[in-house]
């Protein structure tokens, strides 16, 4: 059965493949992105086949695709993982997998859970409502280079948030490549930021250029942003209403660099992302996604930075060799993780 179920896995992912080469449309392409984040999600967990599961709470799949690998995840005998997901947590882990493949095809632009713990988690719409018009993408990177240039205009002359309009001493809009293998986003920009006109740039941002180079990345290959463009008064924390209006900036951003895996940093980035009011605590150490893009959740470095027993530091470093398992890249040995 397991040899049986690996096949039919390889042959719905060759299938998406083929569909792409051949020509499909945007919304077709969004669907077989979103099938193919999960199936590397099932196999970079090891799993093969996962057990019959009660119906999971979330909406149906609507499309072929998403009604072929909902019917593929929950087919089968007991599941297996690999050695980092062992005994029963492999298990759940392997079943939170089959949730997403079973709730997340079809679901809104956040994206849906991994978690079978997702009736529980209140992910709705916190500020769906502000969404924007969606712009059409240009086709070519040059094409796309030029609408973000535009884009950061139209955010330098943003009004929305006036107590940020007037303390802000400029826009922090993003830097990094085009088709980034990962996109950070943090919460908001700080002071150092706010100076400088670019995100991470303070000891905030020092300790996560450490995090891409020991994840075997070097900064300027991944792209970095904030939910929000402009910095709170005192570093404070962004409110709901600030998050509402800046989100729909971030929705454009997202489709015009088109990462192939989001890290959210911090609750107010989580709870943007995934529009729940849960926080990274709780949702860290799984896979979620966002517009099918796979989305893992962890804390800000910031956080990090106040936690002297370091027990932040290491989950954070666990939730990013779980990303890299995911990416299909090397993990750094035991005695590399003893230094972090």
């Amino acid at each position: 059965m397991a040899e049986e179920q690996g096949e039919q896995a390889k042959q719905l992912v060759a299938e998406g493949r083929a569909r792409e080469e051949g020509g499909m449309s945007e919304a077709d392409d969004a669907i077989w992105r979103q099938l193919r984040c999960h199936m590397e999600a099932l196999r970079a967990w090891g799993v093969q086949f996962v057990p019959r599961q009660p119906p999971w709470v979330g909406s149906v799949p609507a499309s072929e695709a998403g009604r072929a690998i909902a019917r593929l995840a929950t087919e089968g005998g007991p599941a297996e993982s690999s050695p980092a997901a062992s005994g029963v947590e492999g298990a759940e882990r392997g079943s939170d997998l089959a949730a997403s493949a079973s709730a997340g095809v079809g679901s809104g632009s956040a994206g849906g859970a991994v978690s079978s713990e997702a009736a529980v988690v209140p992910v709705g719409s916190l500020f769906a409502d502000a969404a924007g018009e969606v712009s059409e993408v240009p086709a070519s990177p040059e094409g796309r280079r030029k609408a973000l240039v535009e884009l950061a205009l139209e955010v330098e002359r943003c009004r929305r948030c006036e107590e940020l309009y007037a303390t802000r001493t400029q826009t922090v809009f993003g830097t990094g490549p085009l088709d980034a293998e990962i996109c950070f986003v943090g919460e908001a920009p700080g002071a150092d930021e706010d100076r400088q006109g670019e995100p991470f740039v303070g000891r905030a941002g020092q300790l996560l250029t450490r995090i891409i180079e020991a994840m075997g990345f070097k900064r300027e290959e991944v792209y970095i942003c904030n939910i929000l463009k402009c910095r709170p008064p005192g570093n404070r924390t962004p409110t709901v209403e600030e998050s509402r209006h800046c989100f729909p900036y971030f929705q454009r951003q997202f489709r015009l660099v088109r990462p192939k895996y989001l890290v959210a940093l911090g609750n107010t980035a989580v709870r943007a992302l995934l529009q729940t009011t849960a926080g990274v605590t709780k949702l860290r150490g799984r896979v979620y996604e966002f517009q099918g893009v796979p989305l893992i959740c962890t804390y800000h470095p910031a956080a990090l930075l106040r936690d002297p027993s370091g027990k932040m530091k290491r989950e954070t470093w666990e939730d990013m060799k779980m990303l890299l398992r995911l990416m299909g890249r090397p993990v750094p040995n035991p005695r590399q993780d003893n230094n972090r």
